[in-house]
């Protein structure tokens, strides 16, 4: 049987193209690379973003997640448009540990295809333009990954959370260029994840 892989996105704008997304407000299914595929927005922020984790779990029933999107970078040697993949998770004292299969599969492909970088993402209640309240081990910052895993965690559903940076947390800066760098390699991380996919079922 194909595999069933939810997206989850906060926002529209942050969808890529090559992903079909045409009925907002609903989890939009379609089939590509061999695989079955559910897209939902969720919205901004922890509870959006939890509630929309249930609701695709429920409605879809995804083998896995992967919850995407932008975020901010927080390390030196980060660049705009660079793609981070959370393996834990932290929530004010909170923290999630993201252990999967899918996760460790995600991983392996992107070190053949892609620059990126693996570590702690930082949750918070608002959009975080200084670095005063970010933990120094903490590679990325959102305010949705903590909320959408606590809820995938609850339905004992695998989740990968890979994000681009579209803002680096010690500049301040949010331009709108940088945000298109990142919804764009969001897009060519997605067209080549889906050639991978349809790759492996071939063999």
């Amino acid at each position: 049987m194909p595999k069933r892989i939810g997206i989850l996105f906060a926002t529209i704008r942050e969808v890529p193209e090559i992903l079909h997304y045409d009925e907002p407000g609903h989890v939009n299914a379609y089939n590509t690379a061999g695989a079955d595929i559910g897209v939902l927005v969720s919205g901004i922020g922890g509870a959006n973003a939890s509630e929309a984790m249930e609701r695709l779990c429920a409605e879809f029933r995804p083998d896995y997640v992967i919850s995407s999107g932008i975020c901010g970078g927080t390390q030196a040697d980060t660049n705009i448009g660079d793609l981070l993949v959370a393996d834990r998770v932290l929530y004010n004292n909170h923290e999630i540990l993201l252990a999967c299969p899918e996760l460790e599969r995600m991983i392996a492909f992107l070190t053949q295809h892609s620059h990126f970088s693996v570590g702690k993402f930082q949750t918070f209640d608002h959009l975080v333009t200084a670095e005063t309240y970010v933990r120094q081990d903490v590679i990325g910052v959102d305010v949705e990954s903590y909320g959408a895993a606590t809820a995938a965690q609850r339905h004992g559903t695998p989740l990968a959370i890979v994000r681009a940076v579209s803002d680096l947390v010690f500049t301040g800066e949010f331009l709108e260029e940088h945000f298109a760098i990142a919804r764009e390699n969001l897009g060519l991380f997605f067209q080549a994840y889906f050639r991978h996919l349809n790759a492996s079922q071939n063999l």
